[in-house]
């Protein structure tokens, strides 16, 4: 399994670390995955996520964007090698995800060894459970009323996006409400589940 959750992208570091694992991506392919539509003001952050990937190597013309709005085939991902999640409101992309098809697709894009990233939500939502979205003075709200909170579940870690020293107190409480592991992780970082090791990009 190959996961890349980050708080807000791939910089930094993270681009470093990534590249060094993968190696060169001008012949690679890869799937945007958004919750925004086209036309709307959050479409823009797609065009930023379009140039960010271009700029680790893709070429522009393997750049495929998928919106959550419509069906996923389970081969979806197929001829792709990276499927980069954008983030959003976590409760609205869980929602969609099991309404769209994408968790069979990203299943089985995981399991053939694809290289998943997660950004903030997308992140989020890669673990067991994703409560702690709307967790805290700057969680995210439920607005689609979601009670099922299970994450996709690639793995038993759920990631705290975005976080600041002065969250500290927020993390820890809701650390002491669950039996699953939490990482924090602030803008420019990033948790990668590489094959068998983890490890923590700062």
């Amino acid at each position: 399994m190959r996961l890349v959750l980050t708080s807000s992208g791939i910089q930094g570091k993270v681009t470093s670390n990534l590249k060094k694992m993968v190696g060169s991506l001008k012949n690679k392919k890869a799937a945007i995955v958004t919750s925004a539509t086209p036309g709307s003001s959050a479409w823009l952050f797609v065009g930023e996520v379009e140039k960010e990937l271009v700029g680790l190597g893709f070429k522009r013309g393997n750049i495929e964007v998928f919106t959550l709005e419509k069906r996923f085939k389970s081969s979806a991902f197929d001829k792709h090698d990276v499927v980069y999640s954008c983030g959003g409101n976590t409760f609205l992309i869980r929602d969609c995800m099991r309404k769209t098809g994408f968790d069979k697709a990203i299943r089985r894009f995981v399991e053939r060894n694809g290289i998943y990233v997660g950004v903030s939500a997308g992140s989020i939502i890669a673990g067991p459970d994703i409560t702690i979205a709307g967790w805290g003075s700057e969680g995210d709200p439920n607005d689609v009323h979601l009670k099922n909170m299970k994450g996709i579940g690639f793995c038993d870690i759920a990631v705290f996006p975005h976080y600041r020293p002065d969250l500290r107190e927020e993390v820890d409480c809701f650390r002491k409400k669950v039996l699953y592991p939490i990482v924090e992780l602030s803008d420019g970082q990033a948790l990668f589940l590489w094959d068998d090791e983890t490890k923590l990009v700062r």
